[in-house]
């Protein structure tokens, strides 16, 4: 039995967020300059399919001599299901958030995704944006497919 389309914007979701959350059997590393980078890859059967994952992320945090937090991260999953019968589906996922913290108050936040899905020869391409910055609430998202 296939994975239907559901089930693999699902699965591809829950390893987004995981990547975003850090769960307890990925690397964490820590450079010089502040900066962490997640990464955590696996592979897994599901219902005759081979799935596999592969998530990273680089997550900077800056403290400014004011106390102020200010925060970037980058980062990327990809999801490949090869079903019984041969047939590969894949999706990626890049996001970007940014953010400041000032006097212990969220100012500015924002959340950019952009994620790709291939079945068969069709792949559609999601945008998707998130802003809140200056009390207001920015917001995006559109799709294409060719």
């Amino acid at each position: 039995m296939n994975i239907n389309y559901c089930g693999r914007m699902l699965l591809a979701l829950i390893s987004a967020l995981a990547a975003n959350l850090v769960v307890a059997t990925t690397s964490i590393a820590a450079s010089d300059k502040g900066a962490y980078v997640f990464k955590d890859a696996y592979c897994l059967d599901y219902e005759g399919s081979s799935v596999c994952y592969a998530n990273m992320a680089v997550i900077k945090e800056t403290v400014t001599p004011s106390g102020n937090t200010l925060f970037v991260g980058n980062g990327s999953s990809s999801y490949v299901q090869t079903d019984p019968s041969g047939a590969v589906y894949e999706d990626t996922l890049k996001y970007h958030a940014e953010g400041a913290i000032i006097d212990s108050v969220l100012k500015e936040y924002g959340r950019f995704f952009t994620g790709s899905l291939t079945v068969g020869g069709t792949t559609c391409t999601s945008r998707y944006a998130f802003h809140f910055a200056n009390e207001k609430i920015q917001f995006d998202r559109t799709t294409t497919c060719n």
